[in-house]
C-alpha cells in the first residue's frame, strides 16, 4: 500500500514539473513590452479583467513560423468567467508592421505571424496588432 501511495506522489510531482516546463516554454515575450498601448497601467491578473491571445504556431526547421489557430480569451474578474472567441484563420486583414515600417498588403490574419517572424521573431507582435484590427481589446 505504501508503495502505491509513494508512486502516486512521485507521479504527481513528475506531472507538475512537466506542466511547469511546458507552460514556461510556451510563453513568448513581446518586443513591445508587457503592457498594451490600449491600457494606461500594467494588468494585475488578480484584480483586473484581461485578455490573452492564444496562438497555435507551426515551426519547421530553417523556416519562419506560422500561426494556425487564433483564440482570444477574456477573463472577467467580477463575474468569474472566461469568454473565448476563435478568430477564423482565413480572415483578411491589412498586414502592416506594428512600427509601420513595412506594409505587406491584404492577406490572411494567420500570415501576420509569418511576416513578423521574418522580421526578427516578432510573429506574436504582428499577430496581436492584426487581431486588434478585427477584435479591438487590450491583449
Amino acid at each position: 500500500m505504501l508503495f502505491f501511495v509513494g508512486s502516486g506522489i512521485a507521479y504527481g510531482a513528475y506531472l507538475t514539473h512537466k506542466l511547469a516546463t511546458v507552460t514556461g516554454a510556451a510563453h513568448t515575450g513581446l518586443f513591445r513590452g508587457d503592457k498594451s498601448k490600449l491600457r494606461n497601467t500594467k494588468v494585475d491578473p488578480v484584480k483586473d479583467n484581461f485578455s490573452i491571445l492564444f496562438i497555435g504556431v507551426d515551426k519547421r526547421k530553417n523556416e519562419a513560423s506560422r500561426s494556425d489557430a487564433l483564440i482570444l480569451a477574456t477573463f472577467n474578474h467580477k463575474t468569474r468567467s472566461v469568454k473565448m472567441v476563435s478568430i477564423p484563420r482565413d480572415s483578411k486583414v491589412q498586414i502592416v508592421d506594428p512600427t509601420n515600417e513595412h506594409n505587406y498588403g491584404i492577406s490572411k490574419i494567420t500570415h501576420a505571424h509569418y511576416f513578423g517572424d521574418l522580421r526578427g521573431n516578432k510573429g506574436p507582435d504582428f499577430s496581436i496588432a492584426r487581431r486588434r484590427e478585427s477584435v479591438p481589446c487590450p491583449c
